[in-house]
């Protein structure tokens, strides 16, 4: 798999990553986007939540320029994240579509 996760507490997203990488091939990036910021929450202090001030994602795929997520660009998803959480379900992420869209 491509995901790596560098710095303070890196260990921690690496780990996230290493153990669902078999179900990412066939995800639709909007889901991707949901794991990474996944992982990196697994790198937050106690107490500590993602949210827009401390979140910014960047990636490239196949057939397309690398692409920064942040602000108002990353909050749908991190939605998806609390949503999910509310409801006890997985997290699914079609409803974000249009924030990857420029």
């Amino acid at each position: 798999y491509h995901a790596f996760a560098i710095g303070s507490r890196s260990q921690a997203a690496r780990t996230y990553l290493e153990r669902r990488f078999e179900s990412f091939e066939d995800l639709p990036l909007d889901e991707l986007v949901v794991h990474a910021l996944l992982s990196l929450r697994e790198t937050l202090a106690a107490g500590t939540e993602l949210s827009t001030g401390n979140v910014a994602l960047g990636f490239v795929s196949a057939g397309s320029m690398f692409t920064l997520l942040e602000d108002d660009k990353v909050q749908p998803f991190l939605d998806m994240i609390g949503a999910a959480e509310v409801s006890g379900g997985a997290v699914a992420a079609p409803a974000a579509a249009g924030a990857m869209e420029e």
